[in-house]
């Protein structure tokens, strides 16, 4: 019988696998020199595919004190979507302690031009603007991008890995001195995580089963 449940969980593995949706998640790095901590490794943005749908979602884990207040995206000589935003998405477009609206102030990255970022889309939190910034490990905000007739997620993915597609953040508050820093997504991401864990946390289930069973007199 336990065999027989074993074959069943891989199979079941096997179905639902195919449908695990991939977060591609980028860190940032920094372009300007404030003098403010290093807090790079704190940011990250998960890239999703939500049906016809782009979702990048922000985050930062705060282990030094710091706020993303403004979120910008160059699309190089693309224009991969009809529209994005993060009012599109409505109260799922940011967690409790975030707000977000979009078309930043200033339109474009500071010291972006330095690096010859151009925002073609952007949002900024609402005031006070570091306050309802994403300044907590469990903060979010996050922007819909609807994909155009003749692109894909894919084409988004592989735009970001080669830099042809570029995300801007402005971080406020940082650390003790409290100032200001500008950072551009790295194109080599960090990391690819399924979503959901589900499949994998029943398949150990089954083997812990498997190993308690082994156990019984």
């Amino acid at each position: 019988m336990l065999n027989g449940l074993i074959k069943k969980a891989l199979v079941l593995q096997l179905v639902l696998g195919s449908s695990v949706v991939f977060a591609n998640t980028y860190n940032f790095t920094q372009i300007t020199s404030n003098g403010n901590e290093p807090v790079a490794s704190q940011l990250l943005v998960d890239v999703t595919q939500s049906g016809a749908n782009v979702l990048f979602k922000f985050t930062n884990s705060s282990v030094i004190a710091s706020s993303i207040t403004d979120i910008y995206f160059d699309y190089g000589n693309t224009n991969y979507f009809t529209s994005i935003s993060n009012n599109a998405l409505g109260a799922a477009g940011e967690s409790a302690g975030v707000s977000y609206a979009d078309g930043a102030s200033p339109p474009n990255l500071p010291a972006g031009n330095t690096i010859g970022f151009t925002a073609d889309a952007s949002g900024d939190s609402a005031p006070p603007v570091m306050a309802n910034g994403v300044n907590a490990a469990n903060e979010y905000a996050a922007f819909l991008g609807a994909l155009g007739l003749n692109n894909s997620f894919s084409d988004v993915i592989a735009a970001l890995d080669s830099n042809a597609f570029r995300i801007g953040l402005h971080v406020q508050a940082i650390g003790e001195l409290g100032g200001s820093e500008s950072f551009v997504n790295s194109p080599e991401h960090p990391s690819q995580v399924p979503l959901p864990g589900a499949i994998w946390l029943f398949g150990s289930a089954v083997l812990g089963f498997a190993g308690y069973n082994k156990r019984r007199p």
